[in-house]
């Protein structure tokens, strides 16, 4: 079994996740969230994908100097056997729906040689003018307990980060 497909299958389940989102332009929060993430199993919703996740998120979104909200996001994650290779989908309003790919994620061996053990994913995605470059960090691909995802965001009215660590529930 691939390293990638390893890594795919340990994000099953359930997880705490802790987010701190810094923007550089007004109008985007920077503060932090908590909250919970799900990866649930389900069959795949495309004939070319061999595994699917409908990923859930809920939280609490604490700006700084502002009131706190409630947060949740979903996507569909999905693993390609024959390019093994991991993507993440936008997900309709009916939440279950696949809308349209946000990212698919390659696989970095020259991020890997700077922290030996890590395992590490990139994807980049331009809406519009915004250009949205992730990156998923795996500490080994056996010890599904932790992981981060780190995401970039820049456009012209865009200027924003957020770091997210998984820490399995």
């Amino acid at each position: 079994m691939s390293v990638a497909r390893k890594v795919f299958d340990s994000l099953e389940g359930a997880w705490t996740i802790r987010r701190k989102l810094t923007s550089a332009m007004p109008g985007y929060p920077t503060g932090f969230l908590q909250g919970t993430a799900n990866f649930f199993q389900r069959p795949p919703t495309a004939t070319a994908f061999d595994a699917e996740y409908l990923y859930v998120e809920q939280g609490e979104l604490h700006p700084d100097g502002g009131p706190k909200m409630q947060a949740s996001r979903m996507y569909v994650y999905r693993y390609h056997a024959h390019n093994d290779q991991i993507s993440t989908w936008f997900v309709k309003d009916d939440g279950m729906t696949v809308d349209y790919l946000f990212n698919e994620l390659q696989h970095d061996p020259s991020r890997d040689e700077d922290d030996p053990g890590a395992f590490i994913l990139k994807g980049d995605h331009l809406c519009v003018d915004d250009m949205y470059h992730a990156s998923y960090k795996f500490q080994s691909p056996k010890d599904d307990m932790i992981f981060n995802v780190t995401y970039k965001v820049q456009g012209p009215k865009k200027d924003y980060s957020h770091d997210t660590m998984y820490i399995r529930s």
